[in-house]
């Protein structure tokens, strides 16, 4: 796996990839990094180019501030000019399918493709489920007393995960 380092909006934020040819881009879900998003196309890297980022707020891509998916559709724009890809396939997973399909509509001239894994955004016009709701308000409250008490709050929520995720 080679490593990316790139900037958008002023921010450093890191990726790996791996093999040749056509572009896919797989995005994890939410309080993850790259390590979730490799087993869905790491196999993939024996045809394919394959990237899989640390969105901003995550693994590697520090970053302490709101986010919104328009700005997460943005750098994953910035990952493209970075690696000096025109068109990609955008994957994403779990919160990682709301980047995915907003950068295909915000960018619909570089998506060569859009897959959607266990989805949890359906667009702005439907908005979040009510579970979905309570889960990202639970989490932005974990993440908001991390802030203030450390990294150690967040701990709880890694315990159950595969070892290479939860590290």
């Amino acid at each position: 796996m080679r490593e990316v380092w790139f900037e958008s909006g002023g921010v450093r934020l890191f990726a790996v990839g791996d093999g040749t040819g056509p572009v896919i881009v797989m995005l994890h879900g939410g309080m993850a990094n790259h390590w979730a998003s490799l087993p869905l196309v790491a196999p993939l890297s024996a045809r394919y180019r394959v990237v899989t980022p640390d969105l901003r707020g995550n693994g590697k891509s520090w970053y302490g501030s709101s986010l919104t998916f328009d700005q997460l559709a943005d750098d994953v724009e910035a990952l493209l000019d970075q690696t000096g890809v025109d068109r990609a396939v955008i994957g994403g997973a779990s919160g990682g399918s709301g980047v995915a399909l907003r950068f295909a509509l915000r960018h619909p001239g570089r998506t060569a493709g859009l897959v959607m894994v266990n989805p949890v955004y359906a667009g702005e016009e439907s908005g979040y489920t009510g579970p979905q709701r309570d889960t990202f308000a639970m989490m932005d409250a974990v993440a908001s007393r991390a802030l203030d008490e450390g990294v150690q709050v967040l701990r709880p929520l890694y315990a159950n995960l595969p070892p290479q995720i939860r590290e």
